[in-house]
């Protein structure tokens, strides 16, 4: 799919490159663990919604605290743009996101 990339300024593929799609897969895996390790279990069946709100919440309270936070992540804004970006902004939370 083509959308427009507000910060090149061109119509660009907003489809995830395989390191984007590597490093998603290194994120919700650690998620993974992270509710393993709280659960005291090897449950491999956690809700989607669930891990990505997880890594959310940690990205924006990362961010917050001044660290800049990799999560690649496919951002429609309000006005109907779409672009890929490789790193978490706070201000995309008013954006629908997908990964």
């Amino acid at each position: 799919m083509k959308s427009y990339n507000p910060f090149t300024g061109r119509t660009e593929e907003t489809e995830f490159t395989t390191e984007q799609l590597n490093r998603l897969d290194q994120i919700q895996e650690a998620a993974c663990l992270f509710f393993n390790a709280l659960a005291e279990t090897d449950d491999e069946s956690w809700d989607l919604d669930d891990i990505w709100r997880l890594i959310y919440e940690g990205s924006d309270l990362l961010t917050k605290r001044g660290r800049r936070v990799r999560v690649p992540t496919h951002v429609t804004e309000k006005s109907g743009k779409e672009y890929i970006t490789d790193w978490f902004e706070e201000e995309e939370q008013d954006a629908d996101l997908d990964h």
